[in-house]
């Protein structure tokens, strides 16, 4: 997950939001309550899929150890620790892929560059920390088209840099910089495109523009400005994903009008203009972000939003392929997502029902799910 910053609104505007999204709030339960057993987790969060194909939820507790907790028939498992990454520096982020053989790869980043991942193998056994040097506080890892992983690592301080397996399941190469030192680093998302390629998308502080590069067959592009919104400063969150017709979206955090921006991909791989989710009015500041895929293909983008008293989430969908509906979705509720980074995170079941995670204030880890494919969601937040 990214770090995100809480935009402060002014006290007038503040009671004239909370007003009109708490009636909405209360219409939704409360979370069930928090079992005291279980760990505090600081984030950030992860969800990753184990070989059989279940949903595996990742955790930071202490800011240093990793828990994680397993989808089983009929619940889930007890939460198990990971241990700490062998690096002193507390985790700034977390991302978690597969290999070639199913089993899953989980790559962490420290607050001052280092960088560890821990594997679990097709048969289920975990392997124990290995380090990967330095990189940056921000990471992401994705399978290339012959399942071969490849990690993206940067940061404010630290240039773009990847290194990737050698083999498939097998080690990674040295550390190799993507970036010229000119283009920031605040916010990395990367994606394996349609067309099996990766595509990295970087942007952030001293720079209103975000860039993106693309694979190619014997390296990798320069790169592309994809420039900013009209009257747009700066942002807080960067993801990418395809549509149903197979183009990419890129969606970031308006830092300056607390609203979700998307940049869709035009015909023959060009982009568009920015289009603003918002709702009509001021928004309330945006204080974590995330995009999934439905089982038929439309994207929505989910949100937690500070409404002057707390936290809830709110959701955006595709009205079809390319187009949106400005309005926003309040029937999340409440469910105390800001925690001071605004975690929040959405995962496909194998059936393609969507699930939402996040990391409320007490610290404990809450979800959501579709009770059907593209359908209407579980009547309330529960304690994971």
């Amino acid at each position: 997950m990214r770090r995100h910053r809480h935009t402060r609104l002014t006290r007038g505007l503040q009671m004239v939001v909370a007003v009109a999204l708490a009636a909405c709030a209360l219409l939704v339960p409360a979370p069930t309550p928090a079992n005291a057993a279980d760990p505090p987790f600081t984030g950030p969060l992860a969800v990753g899929r184990t070989p059989e194909g279940r949903l595996d939820v990742f955790a930071v507790s202490g800011g240093r150890t990793v828990y994680h907790k397993v989808q089983i028939p009929g619940g889930w498992t007890t939460w198990y620790t990971l241990g700490a990454p062998p690096f002193p520096e507390a985790i700034s982020d977390i991302d978690v892929a597969n290999n070639q053989n199913g089993g899953e790869e989980l790559v962490v980043a420290g607050e001052e560059g280092s960088i560890a991942f821990r594997r679990l193998s097709a048969s289920g056994t975990w392997g124990g920390w290995t380090s990967l040097g330095t990189g940056g506080d921000l990471v992401e890892i994705v399978a290339n088209a012959d399942g071969r992983l490849e990690i993206f690592a940067g940061g404010l301080r630290w240039d773009l840099s990847n290194r990737w397996q050698t083999t498939p399941n097998g080690n990674y190469s040295g550390r190799h910089d993507l970036g010229d030192g000119t283009i920031p680093v605040e916010q990395l998302t990367v994606i394996k495109a349609p067309d099996n390629r990766l595509q990295v998308f970087v942007g952030g502080t001293g720079s209103a523009s975000m860039y993106t590069k693309r694979q190619l067959a014997d390296g990798w592009s320069g790169w592309a400005n994809l420039g900013a919104p009209p009257g747009y400063t700066g942002y807080d969150s960067l993801k990418v994903a395809a549509n149903s017709t197979g183009a990419l979206e890129l969606f970031a955090v308006d830092r300056d009008l607390g609203a979700i921006v998307v940049k869709p991909q035009a015909a023959g791989g060009s982009w568009g203009s920015w289009v603003r989710l918002r709702r009509v009015g001021v928004p309330p500041p945006v204080v974590g972000m995330t995009v999934g895929a439905m089982a038929n293909g439309r994207l929505a983008v989910f949100a937690c939003i500070f409404d002057g008293i707390g936290n809830l989430i709110v959701q955006w969908t595709q009205a079809g392929p390319a187009s949106w509906n400005h309005e926003w979705d309040t029937s999340h509720g409440a469910v105390g997502c800001g925690n001071g980074v605004g975690e929040v995170e959405v995962a496909r079941n194998a059936d393609g029902r969507l699930e939402l995670f996040t990391l409320h204030d007490n610290r404990r880890v809450y979800h959501r799910w579709q009770l059907t494919p593209n359908g209407t969601w579980s009547p309330n937040w529960r304690y994971l």
